[in-house]
């Protein structure tokens, strides 16, 4: 922590009330943009500790980011699905209740909280780069069910094929055609009919994207030219015949 507010001037240190005691940077993650396509961001996790007047010392995670864009980190937490980090952060928040009651905490010994904490910040390191590890065999496995024909591409063709009009959506942002399947799925199309990306949404989120008019209904001309321009697309990928 003192190595992270050492250059700043001395109103803005913080003081006993409020203490930064370490943070881990990580990435890069992929993340949906506003249009559908994967695009990078980071994040800095970040241990801090507040104290009031009366009371005991408490501890948690802040989560720092931008997301694409200069959106606002919590804006991605619905295209995100699974957060990335979300098990890591959860075992480092879990870790610091546990010190925060425990007494060394509260009993002011200095030496044995920081080397606690330094365990806590290792241990979260290990946690992101281990759920990194993971991801990418998931990434190699989709390469393999990829070149075997095994796409979500043709999940996404078989949901638009049986969708109602009310489950095709247009996103007001991306103009980007949005189709509903079962169990929250959500396919986004390009205007040209190019699947860009598949997605699943909690229901209240699929309803929150409603209300707020960031996905408003198609109309019937838009649904049919999708159909017919995803039709035509499958047609130029069929091979030729000998």
């Amino acid at each position: 922590g003192e190595e992270l507010t050492a250059g700043l001037l001395p109103p803005f240190r913080p003081g006993d009330a409020f203490r930064l005691h370490g943070q881990v940077a990580a990435g890069w993650y992929s993340g949906p943009g506003a249009g559908g396509a994967p695009e990078a961001l980071a994040v800095t996790l970040q241990v801090v500790s507040s104290k009031p007047a009366r009371g005991r010392r408490r501890y948690g995670v802040n989560v720092l980011g931008v997301g694409p864009q200069g959106e606002p980190l919590e804006h991605l937490w619905d295209r995100l699905g699974e957060i990335p980090w979300g098990d890591a952060v959860r075992w480092a928040q879990a870790a610091l209740d546990g010190l925060g009651r425990s007494r060394a905490a509260q009993g002011g010994d200095g030496a044995e909280v920081a080397a606690r904490l330094d365990g806590i910040l290792h241990g979260l390191a290990r946690r992101l780069e281990k759920g990194r590890r993971a991801r990418e065999r998931k990434t190699h496995h989709a390469r393999e069910r990829h070149a075997g024909g095994d796409r979500p591409t043709r999940m996404a063709l078989a949901d638009l094929a049986r969708a109602t009009p009310e489950e095709v959506l247009v996103d007001t942002r991306s103009a980007a055609l949005v189709v509903l399947g079962e169990r929250g799925r959500a396919h986004l199309f390009n205007p040209e009919g190019r699947l860009v990306t598949s997605i699943r949404y909690a229901a209240p989120a699929i309803e929150r994207r409603r209300k707020s008019g960031l996905w408003r209904p198609a109309e019937r001309r838009e649904i049919e030219l999708l159909r017919a321009r995803v039709e035509q697309a499958a047609l130029e990928r069929e091979p030729a015949a000998g």
